[in-house]
């Protein structure tokens, strides 16, 4: 039997931004705004910033939808996504929550290396799972995972950070070679330094440090990168599937 190929898919429709208020996650839901007709977006505890983003995003005529979600609990995680796509179709997810906890490899416990990989792999995992299965009946979707550059350019003390990216990648690459003949077209960005809450704890020396790897000699910005993301989202990147695109001013290069 002949395969039939995808057709072009439009831009999207309802997006799923797991991990909305974080840096990036918040710069991607601003950036998808205004090209996508429904935005619903996930957060853990931080309920007053997720309260000022859907306001803010209703004040220029988005249509927001806001879920609490503890993505340590796997079972209730997969419910939340399950009661989603009964609700409505969702065709563009991007997975942007992540934890890092960085200790060196012999220091790292169980707990540790355990919650990193929870929120970090598995939690995208499933979400990757239950929406692909819905994105195949109605044969259109997006999905895009923000990995890191630390998925193959490894500093001491990211060990599981890096390696739960590391999945990440294969993970990418693994359902775009499944799920591509369904229409869906699955991606990853891989950004370098950026400045969010999560390096904003860095002294001085250790951020110069830092930035001094970096060619342009400086951390992105979490708008570059969700740009990255839209373009990716939107329709002149129909024919980009299963690749990683390196967001990182030349760090790797």
């Amino acid at each position: 039997m002949t395969r039939r190929p995808a057709a072009p898919l439009g831009p999207p429709r309802t997006a799923l931004v797991v991990g909305g208020t974080g840096g990036i996650g918040a710069a991607v839901i601003r950036e998808l705004a205004p090209s996508c007709e429904r935005i619903i977006f996930t957060y853990g505890s931080q309920a007053d910033a997720a309260r000022d983003l859907e306001r803010e995003l209703e004040g220029v005529g988005a249509s927001v939808r806001t879920i609490r979600a503890d993505l340590t609990d796997s079972a209730a995680w997969e419910a939340t996504l399950g009661s989603l796509v009964e609700s409505e179709p969702i065709d563009l997810l991007v997975n942007a929550a992540g934890v890092s906890d960085d200790a060196l490899c012999i220091d790292v416990d169980t707990e540790r290396f355990a919650r990193q990989y929870q929120v970090n792999v598995t939690a995208p995992w499933i979400a990757m799972r239950v929406l692909a299965r819905d994105m195949a009946y109605h044969r259109r979707g997006r999905i895009i995972n923000v990995a890191s550059i630390a998925a193959t350019v490894n500093s001491p003390g990211r060990s599981v950070y890096a390696s739960t990216k590391a999945a990440i990648v294969s993970l990418t690459k693994s359902f775009a070679v499944e799920v591509g003949r369904f229409g869906i077209r699955v991606n990853a960005v891989a950004p370098g330094f950026v400045e969010t809450p999560m390096i904003e704890d860095f002294d001085e020396t250790t951020r110069k440090a830092f930035t001094d790897q970096v060619p342009l000699g400086r951390f992105a910005t979490a708008e570059e990168v969700a740009r990255v993301v839209g373009f990716l989202a939107g329709e002149n990147a129909e024919y980009l599937h299963g690749t990683v695109v390196t967001v990182d001013g030349g760090t790797s290069a």
